[in-house]
């Protein structure tokens, strides 16, 4: 078992005590969604202040607004992923906060935080070494739960070995699938395989569905922190049910694209509306 994959057992542990320390509630989904902010944080600005001293300093309110502006910000740079992200962030949406997870989130957090999270996440090699949400999420669970879903984790050593006995040969601009993809595990390996033989994942177009919505949302989150590039199609569903399930998948992300792009319009022409009204005022 690798040291990365410790640290990670680890932090999951701490966050399911201070999240259930906090009496929270039994929605894992907030839980996880705050490692994965706090995961995408680490990633925008490695050379900027200490974020570690930051995030201790912020007290639960604080912490939720943090929390807001990272979804906000995935939103505006990927809305095709930003849009499988509910599980994580909608709780943010409400007024009032709930005041259970208004503290539980801020215990996650700080929690998160103080057992290393930044250590997996701010180092762009190390966050491409181990699923952290898939952990996390894992974690959170309990033993009855995952095993009456099927839920289980693949180490990240298997995880590679499994894609580089499945993708050999394979050529940029090819696909690769994972309709059971939980949130990525098997993905994250291949993608590992591929740099190694000196390839870019960025040249080959990925699949990912899960029926599990708070583990999309991992997913959704995770290929963006590992760099699987623009051609990803991730897809919540039953794929025993809905065999063409990536058919809906691309045709929503491209909804939630195009969304974006209408809501950028918007403001762009209110910005410059004010701005010859300013000139007219003058």
């Amino acid at each position: 078992m690798s040291e990365l994959f410790i640290a990670a057992q680890r932090l999951a542990e701490a966050a399911d005590r201070a999240w259930h320390g906090a009496g929270a509630g039994t929605d894992e989904g907030v839980c996880v969604g705050v490692i994965a902010a706090l995961a995408l944080l680490g990633q925008a600005d490695p050379q900027g202040p200490d974020p570690r001293e930051q995030i201790l300093e912020l007290g639960d309110e604080e912490i939720a607004q943090l929390l807001s502006e990272v979804w906000c910000l995935f939103t505006i740079s990927r809305p095709e992923l930003a849009m499988r992200c509910g599980p994580f962030g909608e709780w943010l949406n409400a007024e009032p906060l709930d005041r259970h997870l208004l503290a539980g989130a801020g215990a996650v957090a700080r929690a998160a935080v103080k057992s290393g999270l930044l250590e997996l996440t701010l180092d762009l090699e190390v966050s491409r070494q181990v699923d952290l949400l898939g952990v996390v999420y894992t974690t959170m669970r309990s033993h009855s739960a995952k095993a009456a879903r099927g839920e289980f984790y693949t180490p990240p050593g298997v995880a590679e070995m499994m894609a580089r006995m499945s993708l050999g040969g394979l050529a940029p601009g090819q696909s690769i699938c994972d309709p059971t993809a939980g949130t990525g595990g098997l993905l994250r390996g291949a993608a590992q395989a591929i740099r190694d033989e000196g390839k870019d994942p960025h040249d080959y177009v990925w699949y990912g569905c899960d029926i599990s919505p708070v583990a999309v949302a991992g997913l959704a989150v995770n290929v963006h922190i590992w760099g699987l590039g623009p051609q990803v199609v991730i897809g919540c569903a039953n794929t025993l049910v809905e065999a063409d399930w990536e058919v809906r998948a691309l045709r929503e992300q491209r909804e939630a694209i195009e969304a974006q792009c209408s809501r950028v319009k918007t403001a762009q022409t209110l910005s410059a509306m004010k701005v010859l009204l300013a000139g007219e005022s003058i």
